[in-house]
């Protein structure tokens, strides 16, 4: 790992969990086990790291949607919609710090620089919406989904389980998610589907 990311590494837990005002680059340096000047070397202030963070963010949902899309594509509709939610519940649990820092990034930028946070984020929320897109259209292309259903509609829909399901995964910890996924789902396919 190089020092740069291993400063982006540490800087992902310490927005994630301690939220931007509770992050130092006293506390980061530290945590990196290098000297703040090395992160100067590296990084001209706490905001051009925390940009660097969501930099990060958006190529890993780049990658993640575009891999998605590849990989449900012979899948039916059905299927492939079921597991996006699964997958999307897998990932917020193998990187909880980036989805805890997701989820704060659009709920509470940093003032100094929340315009150039709000336009980052725009970018993975749209390729995110751009793969629910296509396979809603795919869908109703092939006939599993009726004509009649608006496309940006399913899409916003969609899109507002996916946000449950990665917020509950972070603050529910007693809820069965396996079960709450899959009713989630079927309720939303019984609602849409053939």
């Amino acid at each position: 790992m190089t020092t740069r990311e291993n400063i982006l590494k540490h800087s992902l837990h310490d927005f994630a969990f301690e939220g931007y005002g509770g992050a130092s680059m006293a506390k980061i340096a530290e945590k990196s086990g290098i000297t703040k000047s090395t992160i100067y070397s590296h990084f001209s202030s706490k905001e051009d790291i925390y940009l660097a963070v969501l930099d990060q963010f958006i190529h890993y949902s780049a990658q993640l949607w575009k891999d998605e899309k590849k990989r449900l594509e012979t899948l039916h509709t059905e299927s492939a919609l079921r597991e996006t939610l699964f997958n999307v519940y897998k990932n917020a649990q193998q990187n909880r710090a980036l989805t805890i820092f997701w989820h704060k990034s659009m709920i509470s930028p940093p003032a100094k620089i929340q315009a150039e946070v709000m336009e980052k984020i725009s970018l993975p929320v749209q390729n995110m919406k751009d793969f629910l897109t296509h396979v809603f259209t795919k869908g109703i292309k092939n006939g599993d989904i009726p004509a009649e259903h608006n496309v940006p509609y399913l899409v916003n829909i969609f899109f507002g389980l996916v946000q449950c399901i990665t917020l509950g995964h972070i603050f529910d910890e007693h809820t069965d998610p396996e079960k709450m996924i899959e009713d989630m789902f079927s309720y939303f396919w019984k609602g849409i589907g053939k």
